[in-house]
């Protein structure tokens, strides 16, 4: 990565925001604020099993477009061919056959960094076609989750018809159950927020997830597990930096009631 990052940043679309530096969810959410306030719709679109269904064969394609050292190519495939088994994913394209399928192998494994930034590689000419051919108002990407906005409705609707054409050539598929036109004041669920032109508000999940953690934490407070105050603080800060991120105010304040941490108290030692 330390020679790939700087060779694909020079290239990748500057609203993809995952895994790079400088970008991230919060460079994300306000990136679509920003549209949310200029354009009147949006239509958001995932991808069906993203990491599990990249195409090697496609990848390794893409990754001798931009790439010409050939120790550098024979580590890029070695890493690619030695991806553990991923979710079996059993999609059909035009010219397939029964059991292309089977035949083609697929899958990177999503906590990698590589695989971060493959993912990124291999949706690029999505968020070129989108913004430089078919001019879309506005366009927000954060790995496979993507949004799309404009003034016209209808013109939304062409746009994901051609990006569904383009990821097929990509053997990959839209969530089609989740596409839906709606107006820009309604808002939209991305990166963990929930964003509106004028705010935004962390998820209901996100909230719940942590409200578990700071059960655990005072559990394992109680009983020696941490031990200390400090390792306590340090679990807290990455999440209330998140969530202030938000209009989070009142929710902190709620949450905050139920941060107390007491040591479980000694049993008396036998006489």
């Amino acid at each position: 990565m330390n020679l790939l990052e700087p060779i694909l940043e020079r290239h990748l679309h500057p609203d993809c925001f995952a895994c790079r530096s400088g970008k991230g969810t919060l460079a994300a959410s306000n990136r679509l604020q920003q549209h949310l306030r200029r354009f009147g719709y949006s239509i958001q679109c995932d991808i069906l099993k993203f990491f599990p269904s990249i195409d090697h064969e496609h990848l390794k394609d893409l990754f001798r477009r931009r790439i010409k050292d050939r120790r550098l190519l024979a580590v890029m495939d070695r890493i690619v061919d030695g991806s553990n088994e991923q979710e079996p994913v059993l999609l059909y394209f035009p010219g397939d056959d029964l059991f292309s399928p089977g035949d083609r192998r697929r899958g990177l494994p999503i906590g990698n960094l590589t695989s971060q930034w493959f993912a990124n590689w291999y949706l690029d000419g999505l968020d070129h076609l989108v913004t430089s051919h078919l001019r879309v108002g506005g366009h927000v990407r954060y790995c496979d989750d993507f949004v799309l906005l404009d003034n016209d409705r209808g013109r939304l609707r062409e746009i994901v018809a051609a990006t569904r054409d383009w990821l097929a050539s990509r053997r990959l598929k839209l969530h089609e159950e989740r596409l839906c036109v709606l107006p820009s004041r309604t808002g939209r669920v991305f990166v963990g927020m929930r964003t509106w032109p004028t705010h935004r508000v962390v998820r209901a999940a996100n909230v719940r997830a942590f409200r578990r953690r700071v059960g655990w934490m005072r559990r394992a407070y109680a009983d020696g597990r941490i031990h200390t105050r400090e390792q306590v603080r340090c679990r807290f800060v990455s999440w209330l930096g998140y969530a202030s991120q938000a209009s989070s105010q009142r929710l902190l304040t709620r949450l905050s009631r139920n941060w107390i941490f007491r040591r479980r108290p000694c049993a008396p030692a036998p006489r």
